[in-house]
C-alpha cells in the first residue's frame, strides 16, 4: 500500500508477505490516517509469487521475483475533516506547501546565480575585449 507521504500515515510500508500453507486465505490490512482533507490516490501494488513445496519439506524453485508482474490498483477517496481537527489539517496544508515553495525557492535561487554567473562572465570578456582593442589603437 502506498500513499503521498503528504495525505496519508501508513502503518505498512513496502512488501507485506502472507502464507496460503495455514489457510486458503491470505488476507491483508493497513491502518491509513489522512493527514488533510479532499480527495486523494491510494495505490495497492500486489506480486503473486508462489512457492510449492513437495510433501518432503523440499521448496520448488521459486520464480525470480523481478520477473513476476505487479497489479497496480488505484482508489480514490475523499476525506471529510471534522471541525475539530480543522487548525491541524491548516498546519499540515501549510507545511505541504512550505515545502513545494522551498523546492521552487532553491531552484529559482540557482537560475538567479546562473544568470548572474553567466552575465559575469559576459562582461568581463566584454571588457577585456575593450581593453585590447584600445591598446592596439
Amino acid at each position: 500500500m502506498t500513499a503521498s507521504t503528504d495525505d496519508f500515515d501508513v502503518d505498512q510500508e513496502g512488501w507485506v508477505e502472507r502464507s496460503l500453507l495455514t489457510a486458503d486465505t491470505a488476507r491483508w490490512s493497513w491502518y491509513v490516517t489522512p493527514k488533510i482533507g479532499g480527495t486523494h490516490t491510494l495505490v495497492l501494488k500486489v506480486q503473486p509469487i508462489v512457492a510449492v513445496r513437495a510433501t518432503g519439506g523440499v521448496t520448488a524453485a521459486l520464480p525470480d521475483s523481478a520477473s513476476a508482474d505487479i497489479g497496480q490498483y488505484e482508489t480514490r477517496v475523499h476525506v471529510n475533516v471534522p471541525w475539530s481537527e480543522r487548525p491541524q489539517e491548516v498546519m499540515s496544508r501549510l507545511a505541504e506547501t512550505f515545502n513545494v515553495a522551498e523546492g521552487m525557492v532553491k531552484a529559482l535561487t540557482a537560475l538567479v546565480l546562473a544568470v548572474i554567473g553567466l552575465l559575469a562572465a559576459l562582461g568581463v570578456r566584454r571588457k577585456r575585449d575593450r581593453a585590447k582593442a584600445s591598446t592596439i589603437d
